[in-house]
């Protein structure tokens, strides 16, 4: 799970303990962050937990990791420089990805398609309601 480095032994774990100190000292719950950065609770529950390479690819791992360390005033740079000592490929693998897919516990990320349904749903009874009012005014 983790490598060696000049720096000494790096992992996600350590990773993971890092961010849960920060949220922690912040007062901050996983809900509570889930709202304030819009990243899924399953998402920030596998970073502080050093899971997330099981949940994510590299490339996501390295964006909410970033934007995960910046909310909690940690070093972001850094954070993501050590996450990169684990993933020295990091860059080749982030253009042989090509898809914009997320993946969380090898499911394809239901919450993005459930937004839009949602949204399509509620557009759909503006209209609705929209042609019954304006029918309802000609009669």
């Amino acid at each position: 799970m983790g490598s060696k480095n000049n720096a000494g032994t790096i992992s996600l774990a350590a990773i993971g303990e890092k961010l849960k100190s920060a949220r922690e000292k912040k007062g901050v719950t996983i809900d509570q962050a889930q709202r304030q950065t819009h990243i899924h609770s399953t998402v920030i529950s596998a970073l502080e937990s050093g899971r997330s390479d099981e949940v994510l690819t590299p490339t996501y791992v390295k964006s909410f990791l970033k934007k995960y360390s910046s909310y909690l005033a940690l070093d972001s740079n850094q954070l993501v420089k050590e996450y990169q000592a684990l993933h020295p490929d990091l860059d080749s693998l982030s253009s042989s990805l090509g898809g914009d897919r997320v993946v969380i516990n090898n499911r394809t990320d239901i919450a993005g398609y459930l937004r839009i349904l949602r949204n399509v749903g509620l557009i759909a009874v503006c209209a609705f309601l929209l042609v019954i009012t304006v029918r309802g005014a000609f009669r």
